[in-house]
């Protein structure tokens, strides 16, 4: 088991280097998966994670996602990025338990301290 930190899942590195450098000054992991069950199994290792799911990397897959890490860690945070030209999964994406759809214009400061806000240990100086 490892502490809790972010799970992103993308198909590009994009999220990553966004949130590793918003947390560059603390020992948090951060860890991206390129596929669905990659989320599962790490989520499992780290529990009290937030996910960050990139809807480019497949809107299906990611809406099921979100789902599947609800049930796997009820009281898990899921944040969803997405494409303006994605807006319309917003409300299904909500209701199948993500806290919040950003678009993929989100900057650093607000997705960084979005997720801060949710991990469960989250110290004042990550805010």
């Amino acid at each position: 088991m490892f502490a809790p930190g972010v799970v992103i899942y993308e198909k590009t590195s994009r999220w990553e280097a966004l949130i590793k450098r918003y947390f560059a000054n603390h020992d948090l992991q951060v860890r991206p998966c390129r596929l669905p069950a990659q989320v599962l199994t790490t989520l499992a290792e780290m529990p009290g994670s937030v996910t960050v799911i990139d809807l480019t990397a497949g809107a299906a897959a990611g809406l099921r996602l979100i789902t599947q890490v609800r049930q796997l860690v009820p009281s898990g945070s899921v944040i969803v990025v997405a494409p303006e030209s994605l807006a319309d999964l917003e409300w299904p994406a909500r209701e199948f338990g993500a806290l919040a759809f950003l678009p993929d214009s989100v900057s650093e400061a607000e997705l960084g301290g979005l997720c801060a806000r949710q991990l469960p240990d989250r110290h004042a100086d990550l805010l």
